[in-house]
């Protein structure tokens, strides 16, 4: 298999004319080149471009069934997937269960990706427990990451993650830096389309001054996020035909959807202010004390900077008569 590395990002899953866009496809992404993706992206590997939030999260099995119901392929459905789920998952937890914080049978325990609840905790995290029990709005979802994500529970966290990166690097053998693949190449042969090659580039100033071609051996994986995986496959000739055609590209692939039915994942933080010294603030704002820390976890990984953004998650559906729905049409 040929692999290349890039920056975590959601993947734009491929998808017959007239897909509505999925609620959650965020969530697909890490699945999206286990299952049916065979195409490969080249692009820097910086550790600025992998601050995700450490937030380790699937999504609803709902979104992964309606998927599959489009497509009529079943490989795409939640419980045909779960079996790659668990396999590159490492679940360890930091703490007993006995509060009931996770369903360790949703897990996988051998894999590659460590996933784990926050180590350190919050001064308001038993306030937050206790919400769930006192208002059925708010109700207490033990893991949310079993495929029914209704509800608030404790936020799962890739805590391991820079680890996971030089695993990567070493495993590879390397990582190619400003490169960045700009399309992908059929093969000269054979029944159907089938693509083996990758055409990269390497940039300087924004323009590509050379080109190479790498072969696959038995496939490629794309991975280029929402925006440059159909980039790829557009220069790739993978699209709607009326719209390459106008571009000068060739056809290799009618496929209309490709760069359709994007959305996005909207984010609103709100903040205030507490009678409170336990927060982010104490060592955000001082260097020395974040130096300490962050050392503390290169060689431990413990301490505060093993904690996510937030220590809990919360999924709610809208109710069918809510009057956004008056503006903003879904499918």
């Amino acid at each position: 298999m040929f692999t290349v590395c890039l920056p975590p990002s959601s993947v734009f899953p491929l998808a017959p004319s007239g897909m509505p866009p999925p609620r959650l496809l965020r969530s697909v992404a890490s699945l999206a080149s286990v299952n049916r993706g065979k195409v490969a992206r080249v692009d820097g590997v910086k550790k600025r471009r992998v601050q995700n939030g450490m937030v380790y999260t699937r999504g609803s099995a709902e979104d992964y069934d309606l998927i599959a119901n489009i497509t009529g392929d079943e490989g795409w459905s939640w419980d045909r997937l779960q079996y790659y789920v668990k396999k590159h998952e490492r679940w360890s937890s930091p703490v007993h269960n006995s509060l009931n914080l996770f369903s360790p049978e949703v897990h996988g325990f051998r894999g590659m990706t460590a996933v784990s609840l926050s180590k350190t905790g919050h001064s308001i995290d038993d306030r937050m427990l206790r919400s769930t029990e006192e208002s059925s709005e708010f109700p207490f979802n033990t893991d949310y990451n079993s495929g029914h994500p209704l509800g608030f529970g404790a936020t799962q966290v890739l805590f391991h993650i820079a680890a996971f990166l030089i695993t990567i690097n070493i495993r590879l053998g390397a990582i190619y830096d400003y490169f960045r693949v700009l399309r992908l190449l059929p093969a000269p042969s054979g029944p159907g389309v089938r693509f083996n090659a990758v055409e990269y580039g390497e940039i300087v100033d924004g323009a590509v001054v050379s080109r190479q071609i790498v072969v696959a051996a038995k496939e490629i994986i794309l991975s280029a996020g929402s925006v440059g995986t159909p980039h790829v496959l557009l220069h790739s000739g993978i699209g709607d035909d009326s719209i390459l055609s106008t571009l000068g590209i060739k056809t290799t692939h009618h496929l209309p959807s490709v760069g359709q039915n994007f959305t996005e994942q909207p984010l609103t933080v709100i903040q205030w202010p507490v009678n409170d010294n336990n927060t982010t603030d104490r060592f955000t704002r001082n260097a020395t004390l974040m130096a300490e820390f962050l050392d503390e976890w290169k060689f431990n990984r413990s301490g505060p900077l093993t904690s996510s953004t937030t220590t809990h998650l919360g999924y709610l559906r809208l109710p069918d008569n809510s009057t956004i729905f008056d503006t903003i049409s879904v499918g």
